[in-house]
This record gives structure tokens, C-alpha cells and sequence, in this order.
């Protein structure tokens, strides 16, 4: 029923309400200019700085990379088809690179918005 039982204190609900998906109409959002052209080349920064010291033994990629415009290509091509459309060079490879980084996988999946 959702309750989790957080020690003393913690609040128990009876009931879970369901979400209101009439909200947003959808998963869809519309693009609004001026939000966050800059946010990935401010994480690719941070990643950046932070690899130098951490040295990660790998990266995870929860989706959502491809945000805007998803991969450029069509669901259900058949699998011996290439589908390189150069946006992992674009928005990966050249983007995420340096010291800490090179060489080091990275493990991920596709979201909502990448297909």
C-alpha cells in the first residue's frame, strides 16, 4: 500500500492516491527556448573536474540523451541495419573526454525520450 515503516515517528497513510496523469496530457513536453541549452555542457564540466580525482571505473547512463529530438532513425529497422547517425560522437563522445574519462565504459539504456 506504499507505507514504509521509517522507525518512530514516521507517518503511515491509509491510502496511496493514484497519480494524476491528465496534467501534462502525456509524456510529451514542449520545448521552451532558454531552459537549459547549457545544462549538458555544465555536467559534462563537472564530470570533468570530478574524474580527474575519482577516477571512475565506470559511468551509468539512466536515458534521456537524446531529450529534445530522440535518435535520429526509425523503431523497428531491421536489426542488420547501420543506423549511425553521428549523434553519439556529438553528444557523447566529444562531449564527454578528458583525464578520468578516455577509455572508461560507460553503461546505459534508452529513456522515454530517446526513441
Amino acid at each position: 500500500n506504499g507505507n514504509v515503516d521509517a522507525g518512530p515517528g514516521s507517518v503511515f497513510f491509509d491510502h496511496v492516491a493514484p497519480a494524476d496523469h491528465t496534467t501534462f496530457g502525456g509524456h510529451m513536453r514542449d520545448y521552451a527556448p532558454g531552459t537549459d541549452e547549457w545544462a549538458q555542457f555544465r555536467v559534462a564540466k563537472a564530470i570533468k573536474a570530478r574524474a580527474k580525482t575519482s577516477r571512475p571505473q565506470y559511468f551509468l547512463n539512466a536515458g534521456d540523451a537524446f531529450y529534445w529530438g530522440g535518435i535520429e532513425t526509425h523503431c523497428g529497422i531491421p536489426p542488420y541495419m547501420y543506423a549511425h547517425t553521428g549523434q553519439w560522437k556529438a553528444i557523447f563522445e566529444d562531449m564527454y573526454s578528458g583525464e578520468g574519462i578516455d577509455g572508461v565504459q560507460w553503461l546505459g539504456v534508452l529513456g522515454n525520450h530517446d526513441y
